[in-house]
């Protein structure tokens, strides 16, 4: 483990966070045009199965929402859809084998929003260009992030959690999955709008967070509701607040940021299906269209609810200016905070 130490100012980080939501909202329409016209290819789709690959560890978010799509796609395109876990260098293992490997559509993979547009300003070398090398499909969902502390932590609201930090200055552990992973990122942020200093403990496997929080290892995380939810209903971890528009429905008196006086604290994920460089475009428009027809079914929506995640359904073309406005904002606010590998 290794303090971290910010050399940037708070107003620097805050402006590039501010720089990449205004990068999102004025972002151009793409040049790219998916063929819609079915091939031959497109037409027996798929001649055998589908590997979506998961770069992350089993048990977590990202699990859970693979093999739900995987369930989904399964019913749609009358064919297997198998989840296969790679993880290893934040993502970039698993992403990096999905980029170099064959076109076919018979190769994809669930990522969220560090594994292309975090993590390439992070790590020298990135295997792969994340833009060019990596065709956007779907996205699935939007996650938004929640602080959760020990139940038993002696502080019963932000305010009271960041004047114990300034007494006790890098005392607190904050546990992310890595360097630049969302985690990580609402965990910086948190940091520099609130003048705090925290010991950085990132873990390789995410699915041990919630039991170290349940018990006091670690003091503060900033995950979605999903893998914390049990920790929560048993009492042994708290939420002090959510980084949301509005309230979640299944933590109702739990605050947003924004209620508290901490405006703009917006820093979450999405999750979403990606492909190697050249798959077909006809491929490209039917898995697009399977997971729209997914994320339009109340059970799946329900269900995403109870996560505390919220359905995100876009074409590819708009899931690309996504990806490419993350790309471009994120640079910003990993310079900001100078940000390195661990």
């Amino acid at each position: 483990m290794k303090r971290i130490f910010f050399e940037a100012a708070a107003f620097s980080l805050l402006a590039a966070i501010s720089a990449l939501t205004s990068a999102q909202a004025a972002s151009p329409a793409p040049q790219e045009n998916f063929p819609s016209k079915p091939t031959n290819t497109a037409q027996v789709y798929p001649a055998k199965p589908v590997r979506l690959i998961v770069p992350f560890s089993p048990g977590g978010i990202s699990d859970i929402i693979a093999r739900l799509t995987a369930e989904r796609l399964e019913r749609e395109l009358n064919g297997r859809v198998l989840v296969e876990h790679r993880p290893g260098a934040a993502c970039n293992v698993g992403a990096d084998s999905v980029a170099k490997s064959a076109p076919d559509g018979y190769t994809l993979i669930l990522l969220n929003v560090g594994c292309v547009t975090i993590n390439p300003w992070i790590y020298k070398n990135y295997p792969f260009d994340p833009l060019n090398d990596l065709v956007p499909i779907a996205p699935i969902v939007e996650t938004s992030h929640l602080l959760f502390v020990p139940a038993d932590f002696p502080v019963k609201s932000v305010s009271e959690l960041i004047a114990y930090a300034k007494q006790a200055p890098g005392k607190l552990n904050y546990a992310s999955g890595g360097a630049g992973t969302p985690l990580h990122m609402s965990a910086v942020y948190f940091s520099r709008v609130a003048g705090v200093e925290m010991f950085h403990v990132p873990y390789k496997d995410v699915t041990h967070i919630a039991t170290d929080l349940a018990t006091g290892r670690i003091q503060v995380a900033f995950w979605v509701l999903a893998p914390m939810r049990s920790q929560v209903s048993a009492g042994r971890v708290k939420a002090l607040a959510v980084a949301r528009k509005t309230r979640l429905a299944a933590l109702p008196d739990v605050p947003t940021f924004d209620e508290l006086g901490i405006p703009g604290f917006k820093p979450g994920s999405w999750v979403g299906i990606m492909g190697p460089r050249g798959i077909p475009g006809a491929l490209i428009t039917i898995l697009n269209r399977h997971v729209g027809t997914m994320l339009d079914d109340p059970e799946v929506r329900k269900r995403f609810d109870d996560m505390g995640v919220g359905p995100l359904k876009e074409s590819p073309a708009e899931f690309s200016v996504r990806v490419r406005s993350d790309y471009e904002g994120w640079r910003d606010v990993v310079r900001a905070a100078g940000l390195k590998p661990e």
